[in-house]
């Protein structure tokens, strides 16, 4: 293939799959390769998206572009459409009428037709058609047939085939049937499924889209949650007693943080926490509060000193993972108020507006406003334009909360963001 060529089949081959006309493909009868299966349009790429510069460019380089295209239209792989009256000076767009040719050019399968096979596969799994490579357990049948439905030729590019959909019905069928047993690991159970130590958690990654778009359709979905290799964890301090057990108080005796140090909690000890209180002597009180904190540095400095004048400090750790998030809800469900204190950027803001979506309540921002913006201004770092134009993803909620729609406004103006461990109290 000469140089264009080779530029012509990359842009190809990155547009293609994610094209209506990829798509198409797969919801027509007979052949899914060929051309027009279910009737729509073929697959097209403008002048501008093949060669932006074309108009400007040196003759030579236009030539050369012009060359390829017109040798790949003598192998029957495109037809090209001239702009009138500049008929072999300029193009308009390049058909594709065969695409599984143009990905044989380029020594690929075609993945409208990856997709169509995997497609086939989870049909067979979930029972629609006649087949005996793969079977699926009665609880996922309907996963297998909402994948049969679901798989498009973009997630054929990102590795689902029919392999990794046998793959991933082994993987429910052995979920279904015992399960992993006590000291299993991920990639132990990955070896005996797949004689692979990897394979399991590279299905898992494959598929986490569609598993998260059939759990949204209301389809049951296995519990991977035991064989997640990531183990998100977080910290909290404070004078605290901690209930576990379905009935607070009652199954397990609750462990008590009487010093306030701080503790760390994974993911699987946070799921079975019951309830959250203060160790607090004496009669009714104000309702307990938590202080979420961004950073790492800070959490420290503030969970390390007494009379910070909330009841724990919580780390939040940047975007929150899912202990975080779990932990946010046990607070927020044993009745705490919240406060955060973040960096004073728009991914700051973004970050204290998914605390407040997870705790389902008010939050109040801390040493977010206006004042401390302006005192460490000048030691401010300038924001990239892409961070700049998240501000519009802030929702009006979170805009309304005290001090931050002015201290939007003074980001916005000065392209600045203020680092949360350069403020020196709380």
């Amino acid at each position: 293939m000469t140089r264009w060529e080779e530029r012509i089949a990359g842009v190809f081959a990155e547009r293609f799959p994610r094209s209506a006309a990829a798509e198409n493909l797969l919801g027509g009868s007979g052949d899914p390769c060929s051309e027009n299966a279910s009737g729509g349009r073929p697959f097209r790429l403008t002048a501008e998206q093949l060669f932006r510069d074309f108009e400007t460019s040196p003759p030579d380089e236009k030539e050369a572009f012009l060359e390829a295209v017109e040798l790949l239209e003598q192998r029957g792989l495109v037809r090209i459409r001239w702009v009138p009256r500049r008929k072999r000076e300029a193009l308009a767009s390049l058909v594709f009428p065969d695409p599984a040719a143009f990905f044989a050019l380029m020594g690929k399968a075609s993945p409208a037709a990856v997709a169509a096979e995997a497609r086939l596969v989870a049909a067979e799994a979930g029972h629609l058609k006649t087949g005996d490579t793969v079977s699926a357990p009665p609880a996922y049948t309907e996963l297998f047939r909402f994948l049969a439905a679901a798989i498009k030729p973009v997630d054929a590019v990102r590795g689902i085939d029919a392999a990794a959909v046998r793959d991933m019905a082994k993987l429910t069928a052995f979920l279904a049937d015992s399960g992993p047993g006590p000291g299993l690991t991920a990639r132990a159970l990955s070896i005996a499924l797949y004689a692979d130590s990897k394979r399991l958690e590279s299905v898992l990654s494959l598929f986490g889209r569609l598993l998260s778009a059939a759990e949204n359709r209301g389809v049951s979905v296995p519990d991977f949650s035991s064989l997640d290799r990531s183990f998100p964890e977080t910290m909290l301090a404070g004078k605290l007693r901690f209930f576990f057990g379905g009935d607070v108080g009652r199954e397990t005796k609750p462990m008590e943080n009487a010093a306030g140090t701080i503790i760390g909690l994974p993911l699987a000890a946070i799921t079975r926490i019951g309830k959250i209180a203060p160790l607090k002597e004496g009669g009714p009180a104000a309702p307990p509060s938590v202080l979420m904190v961004e950073n790492k540095e800070t959490f420290y400095a503030l969970a390390g000193t007494p009379g910070t004048g909330y009841d724990a400090v919580l780390y939040a750790g940047g975007h929150p993972n899912r202990a975080v998030r779990a932990l946010v809800g046990v607070l927020a469900g044993s009745g705490f108020t919240f406060y955060h204190a973040g960096d004073l950027d728009i991914d700051g803001i973004l970050i204290l507006q998914e605390l407040m979506d997870m705790a389902g309540k008010p939050v109040t921002p801390v040493r977010m406003d206006r004042k401390t913006f302006e005192r460490y201004r000048c030691y401010g770092r300038k924001l990239e334009a892409s961070m700049l134009r998240r501000a519009s993803l802030i929702r009006d909620a979170v805009r309304n909360l005290a001090g931050i729609g002015e201290l939007i406004k003074l980001i916005e103006e000065t392209g600045l963001g203020v680092e949360q461990e350069i403020i020196d109290s709380y």
